[in-house]
């Protein structure tokens, strides 16, 4: 991908980051996905001319967090939806913390920066929720257990801060993922085009590198709970929806993420 592409979508990242009024962020937002795909497709539709750049198939390491951080899955999923619209391919360690990212490089560059961008509203969005503090109405059945040598008795139980955070990062990543898959498709059928035919080759290209890289038919499970908060869930929905949709890099046992 050229620089002045990725400053096009640094740019249009920061405006939607600082501006106030969600529809100029959504326009910002969609706009840095659909440059990222035009870019795909032309590169593609150029692959075969005569003194074209090459676009090479590479790997990167991402680094989602330190190990054994509470709702460490939940960067994954934000980075897994984010390179799957973008046909980048992802492992990921056991215990969350390294994903390696498999694709061309030029889709690599993309999906860091979008990643990197939304991480950071994610996690802003996310304390601002907790402070308000609204999943405390929400009560969950818990099953008798016994703590501190004391047994505490099944019963209905206020919402654990922990749970709802988490909710409301899950349901973030799933909206963004859905938001950036509008944008891409708008693309794709834009009218003349044959966006989508041509980013088929440029798909498969990527499944062969990876599938002769990676050989494991595991996937990962996502370490999430089975309690969820609905308060936190909606909550995560709607910030997502406002956000202006753009880690750190670099082992361990590796599974397969579909």
């Amino acid at each position: 991908m050229s620089t002045s592409t990725i400053e096009k979508i640094a740019l249009l990242l920061n405006k939607a980051e600082n501006t106030t009024n969600q529809h100029e962020a959504d326009a910002y937002f969609a706009k840095a996905q659909q440059i990222a795909t035009r870019e795909s497709i032309d590169l593609e539709t150029a692959r075969s001319l005569p003194g074209s750049n090459k676009d090479e198939l590479t790997q990167k390491m991402f680094v989602m967090g330190k190990k054994r951080t509470f709702g460490l899955h939940t960067h994954v999923r934000l980075l897994n939806w984010i390179a799957n619209v973008n046909d980048v391919r992802l492992t990921v360690s056991d215990d969350s913390v390294v994903c390696m990212a498999y694709g061309h490089e030029r889709d690599i560059a993309i999906v860091e920066a979008l990643y990197t961008s939304l991480l950071m509203q994610m996690h802003s969005e996310s304390e601002k929720f907790i402070q308000k503090g609204e999943y405390r109405s929400e009560m969950v059945w818990r099953e008798g257990y016994h703590e501190g040598g004391v047994w505490k008795p099944a019963g209905w139980r206020p919402m654990h801060g922990s749970t709802a955070r988490i909710s409301f990062k899950d349901a973030f990543a799933a909206r963004v993922g859905q938001r950036l898959q509008a944008a891409r498709r708008t693309v794709l059928e834009e009218p003349g085009g044959r966006g989508e035919l041509v980013l088929v080759s440029r798909k498969k290209r990527v499944e062969d590198y990876y599938s002769g890289l990676v050989n494991t038919k595991r996937t990962w499970q996502g370490g999430a709970g089975s309690t969820q908060s609905a308060t936190g869930l909606r909550a995560g929905r709607e910030a997502a929806n406002r956000a202006s949709l753009g880690g750190t890099s670099v082992g361990g046992s590796r599974q397969a993420l579909r």
